[in-house]
């Protein structure tokens, strides 16, 4: 008789458990600091996306920036961790910026197999998705690209995944390359529900966001992250509808 095949569920809670060790400048303030000020205002983002998801299709979340430097990937993590937290829905935060990863030093691991791994192989997923035990995240770190990321975006593999696998999940949460000069969030942005713009103060470049601004889906936009706006020791959110969120730089 032929084993029972495994299904996603079974697949993903087999996969290895991982046990995070943020560094201090990591700024995991959603992991390590959970009833902290910046922790809670990034509940209250989690809550508003909950709320969208609630009235339209939004399952998967590009999170990305006009250039390097301005924080996309402290705004996805903590996000992810925030919305595995708060709401206990099963998160999958993927770090789709091959190019300049930084989840191995913001969770403290480092050499682990992940996405341009899996995307070049032909392994189970499971053998590039990580669990963390307290939660119900999953992360897929960037892994060891040997071709053009921009190809490992294309291929069958990914397309695979993003169309069968996260079915699994209640959220997708995609750390991308910044707009410019790169492609690579424009393929990711044809695979996802919603996309969120990070800015940041005296980093982002006032000629390079218009052009950031363009190459993003409008109907896509769910809001920009104003980070390190200095304002009480602390920066905003601003969501498309012009309120506003404190979230700590």
């Amino acid at each position: 008789m032929n084993p029972q095949r495994l299904t996603d569920a079974d697949l993903f809670e087999q996969a290895t458990s991982l046990k995070p060790k943020p560094l201090a400048q990591a700024r995991l303030a959603a992991l390590t600091d959970s009833r902290g000020l910046a922790a809670d205002k990034f509940s209250s983002l989690a809550a508003r996306l909950r709320q969208l998801q609630s009235q339209r299709p939004l399952k998967t979340v590009l999170v990305t920036s006009s250039g390097p430097g301005e924080g996309k990937s402290f705004v996805a993590a903590n996000l992810a961790v925030t919305l595995a937290r708060d709401g206990k829905q099963k998160v999958a935060l993927l770090e789709g910026d091959l190019r300049q990863p930084s989840f191995g030093r913001m969770f403290g691991f480092n050499g682990l197999k992940g996405l341009s791994d899996y995307v070049q192989g032909s392994g189970a997923l499971t053998d590039f998705i990580y669990r963390l035990p307290s939660l119900p995240l999953w992360l897929v770190p960037a892994g060891t690209a040997t071709g053009s990321p921009a190809e490992l975006l294309q291929t069958d593999r990914l397309a695979e995944f993003m169309s069968r696998d996260v079915d699994w999940f209640d959220w997708v949460i995609i750390d991308s390359p910044p707009l410019v000069p790169w492609s690579d969030s424009n393929l990711w942005s044809t695979r996802t529900d919603g996309t969120l713009l990070v800015v940041r103060k005296e980093v982002t470049s006032r000629k390079m966001l218009p052009s950031a601004l363009d190459n993003i889906d409008r109907g896509k936009l769910l809001g920009v992250v104003l980070n390190d706006c200095i304002e009480d020791g602390y920066g905003r959110y601003y969501n498309s509808n012009g309120s506003s969120i404190h979230l700590k730089p």
